[in-house]
């Protein structure tokens, strides 16, 4: 999937986005990314992933299933990226949306989230810096 991130990075242009204060409760004890989140690729592949409230990620690219451990900063930096962690517990290693086949099990890794002002968009970023992203996702209703 790293793989994938950073082939998404060099291809897709950054999201204007503003930092908003979280509004709900969950928002505020886990961070805005908890729920279901998607990107269509022009390619017509679709990446799909949960965030849930207990630090847990399931997520699809193309037929690749992953099951990881993720946190989110607490708040963002001052320009408004968010630092996402995490860890692959399970990768199924079916091709993603990038045509990859590789097996990120047991890997970290790190991106940058910013979120659109009304928080139902996002791009992920391989570094801080808006020229270094791609999406946007967009947060799908409950």
């Amino acid at each position: 999937m790293k793989k994938f991130l950073l082939l998404l990075a060099a291809v897709f242009p950054a999201l204007s986005a503003q930092a908003a204060s979280p509004s709900s409760e969950v928002e505020l004890k886990f961070g805005p990314i908890v729920g279901t989140w998607s990107f269509r690729l022009p390619n017509g592949c679709t990446e799909r992933h949960t965030y849930r409230a207990n630090g847990l990620l399931s997520g699809t690219s193309g037929e690749e299933y992953v099951e990881e451990r993720y946190e989110l900063s607490a708040v963002p930096d001052v320009n408004g990226f968010y630092t996402l962690t995490g860890h692959n517990l399970k990768d199924s290693g079916g091709p993603d949306c990038s045509g990859s086949s590789e097996d990120f099990s047991g890997r970290d890794w790190t991106v940058f989230v910013r979120f659109s002002a009304d928080y139902a968009k996002y791009v992920a970023c391989v570094e801080p810096r808006p020229d270094r992203c791609w999406g946007p996702y967009l947060k799908e209703a409950p």
